[in-house]
């Protein structure tokens, strides 16, 4: 073997290591990125609070700042049966909600500071905005839920929730 045929085949034989670390981090760092984007965008999905209404389970994500209860449900694909977004208050108030960005129907429940319903308003669909949805009375909790789910549960007020 030639001189400069053993140093070629040396630096080859030296650069596999290093290409198999180059690889594995490369790999590693897909992996971070993966897991990291998959939390993100889960984190938005899962709940945060359970809540019972009429013996039913709700998984519900809390907007209890005022820019959580400013985007509420914008923006989601979906929400699926058993899932909620439960919009907490400081104060009992007429809190009115609208369908700004909306990209599906949904059933709007008014709870008061005692965690009763008060109002309901069934099959609000993306179409009403600006329309605003209001409460019979004064509101601290409002739960939106998907459509049709009022009146399969049988949802009432004076109902009684507990979370």
């Amino acid at each position: 073997m030639s001189e400069e045929t053993r140093k070629s085949s040396d630096k080859s034989t030296k650069s596999l290591p290093y290409t198999k670390q180059k690889l594995v981090i490369v790999l590693l760092i897909v992996l971070a990125i993966s897991v990291l984007f998959f939390a993100v965008t889960a984190s938005s999905f899962l709940s945060d609070k359970r809540l019972f209404l009429n013996d039913h389970k709700f998984d519900v994500t809390t907007a209890d700042t005022a820019k959580e209860r400013e985007n509420g449900l914008s923006g989601w694909e979906r929400l699926g049966e058993g899932q909620g977004m439960l919009f907490v208050y400081t104060d009992a108030s007429q809190y009115c909600m609208w369908m700004k960005d909306m990209k599906f129907a949904i059933d709007i429940i008014w709870l008061d500071s005692n965690k009763k319903v008060i109002s309901t308003k069934e099959n609000a669909t993306p179409d009403t905005y600006p329309e605003p949805f209001c409460p019979s009375g004064d509101a601290r909790y409002v739960l939106e839920v998907s459509s049709g789910t009022v009146s399969r549960l049988g949802i009432k007020s004076g109902d009684q929730t507990n979370f």
